[in-house]
């Protein structure tokens, strides 16, 4: 039986159906991973649900696998012409050119799109193996093409789309490694600045100790350093959406280097206080949210590096080779080349063309733009044509529409609405975070465990901690009936900070435990002494218990 189930061929029918359609299903499968990723790949900062972050990260490990296999079905099919899809009943030197032809744009898919770069932060740490991925791709791309020549009819676009290819290969690659943690850093920390006249100083200095005379250096406290003096004049009053955009930006590059554990002077934290001290509860998340978008485009997307002079040549460079290798390929006669053949490359140079589109369309309206346009709120008055065309962009990309008297109108009713529902959450498209806290019972995680046979089996594949936050972890809106918890948590924090006068006040209220809470609240000073001194860890779980009771 054994033997017989061993000799048992393949039904002809399905071999020849893999022979004919390998490459082109691999094609296809390549080329719709990439629409999926771009158009999807915004939401995972908008939502927590699992139905959208689940197909994410798998089309997200699938894309680079897909393009790959591609590539050596390209290269097996260059050196064995008999086995090229689409052979029978067509001349094996036209077919070579459009194999050839479709090479670049697995290095197109390769690159991927703008909107995600990176799933986790130690996908950034990979960026030399992509690197090198680079290099080889492209010989194997170069392979093809050569094998192809010399009577290759469709060498002009191929060439057009192998730049485009090494374009959005090295973005990529660049990308994965401006936001690598040694990198990064790197960016951050600028080289100390002693002033202009530090050389003078010092050659005078040399110069008097040479001569023998009386002569010391003294260290003078800088004033404007100073714990409880102002930073900076804080703007007054509330903030329009152009300043939302902008304050955020500014807080983002002052601040992002707490990604990589930097430590800021009293003069970067007073600029910091003061800023929010003078907002409300609502224009102070909306300026976090700005700065925290910031620090996850840069970490996760290409927006970094497609985002000024040399991005935006780059960028309509490759559009301009894409229209160009539509019209010659158009221009081309087809009567040598199969049916579906011609359709799936039609397929790849419309579906480059959408998707270049939709990068630079997403380009234009997304923060990076609003600042390259105005990055400070003070260098030109709000009644400038910029600044007016800046506002009716924010307000395209937020209402809907280029009319200001509607966004009022909008406005109002928006506000009418969240004043009797007190809902404060925007529609998914429009915000910048899923607006949703991640909840987690711990006495529900102990008293309901996973059957133990799964449990076995999940910790052996080691994807027991990515079950649990499947099973476990909920979602809940975090302004779903009203404004109250937004409200409250800045009051208070806001509270602490017009206390956090000196060091030691800021390191008091840094390590209080919720003792705060027990001190106010008549009749609970007795579970001081079982929340005093205990680690950060420990009291964060004995509040989760008795929160929860």
């Amino acid at each position: 039986m054994r033997r017989m189930m061993a000799e048992l061929p393949i039904p002809p029918k399905w071999k020849r159906l893999w022979d004919t359609w390998d490459l082109r299903g691999f094609i296809i499968l390549s080329l719709s991973l990439q629409t999926f990723l771009i158009f999807v790949a915004p939401f995972r900062k908008r939502t927590k649900n699992n139905w959208v972050i689940m197909p994410l990260w798998i089309a997200y490990l699938l894309a680079d696998w897909a393009a790959n296999f591609a590539v050596g079905l390209i290269s097996n099919s260059q050196g064995n012409p008999n086995e090229a899809p689409g052979k029978k009943n067509r001349n094996p030197v036209e077919n070579e050119d459009l194999l050839a032809f479709w090479a670049p744009f697995l290095l197109v898919h390769l690159g991927g799109p703008d909107t995600i770069t990176a799933f986790a932060l130690e996908d950034n740490e990979l960026w030399l193996r992509h690197l090198l991925g680079l290099v080889f791709q492209c010989i194997a791309a170069i392979y093809v093409f050569v094998q192809s020549l010399p009577d290759n009819g469709l060498w002009i676009p191929t060439m057009l789309m192998f730049m485009t290819g090494i374009i959005k290969y090295v973005e990529r690659t660049r990308s994965l490694y401006l936001a690598s943690a040694d990198r990064f850093k790197e960016i951050i920390l600028t080289e100390a600045d002693p002033g202009s006249n530090y050389a003078k100083m010092m050659g005078e200095y040399k110069s008097k100790k040479d001569a023998k005379l009386p002569t010391s250096i003294e260290i003078v406290k800088d004033r404007s350093t100073g714990a409880t003096e102002s930073a900076n004049k804080a703007k007054k009053g509330n903030l329009t959406e152009l300043e939302v955009v902008q304050y955020g930006h500014q807080f983002y590059e002052k601040f992002r280097g707490l990604v990589v554990d930097m430590i800021f002077s009293r003069k970067e934290r007073n600029q910091s206080r003061d800023f929010f001290l003078n907002r409300n509860a609502r224009d102070a998340f909306k300026v976090v949210e700005v700065e925290l978008n910031f620090i996850y485009e840069v970490l996760f997307t290409k927006l970094p590096v497609v985002y000024g002079r040399i991005g935006f040549i780059s960028r309509f460079f490759a559009l301009a080779t894409v229209c160009l290798a539509i019209v010659l390929f158009i221009m081309k006669g087809k009567s040598n080349y199969h049916e579906a053949d011609v359709t799936i490359t039609y397929g790849l140079l419309f579906g480059a063309l959408v998707l270049d589109l939709s990068a630079l369309f997403m380009l234009l309206f997304s923060d990076w733009t609003i600042i390259f346009l105005r990055k400070s709120p003070d260098l030109e008055p709000d009644n400038s044509l910029k600044s007016k065309i800046i506002t009716s962009l924010l307000t395209l990309r937020t209402e809907g529409t280029f009319d200001q008297a509607s966004k009022s109108k909008n406005a109002k009713k928006s506000s009418n609405s969240q004043a009797k529902s007190g809902s404060w959450q925007m529609p998914v498209m429009n915000r910048r975070w899923s607006e949703t806290v991640s909840t987690f019972n711990l006495i529900d995680y102990c008293l309901h465990p996973l059957a133990r046979p799964w449990q076995k089996v999940f910790d052996k594949l080691g994807v027991i901690g990515f079950v649990d936050s499947i099973v476990y972890v909920n979602t809940q809106p975090f302004c779903k009936d009203s404004t109250d918890l937004r409200d409250f948590i800045f009051k208070e924090l806001k509270s602490k900070s017009e206390l956090a006068d000196d060091l030691e006040t800021s390191k008091e209220i840094s390590s209080a435990r919720g003792d705060w809470v027990l001190r106010v609240e008549e009749g609970w000073s007795g579970l001081l002494k079982y929340i005093g001194g205990v680690d950060y860890d420990q009291s964060i779980i004995q509040w989760h218990i008795a929160t929860e009771i």
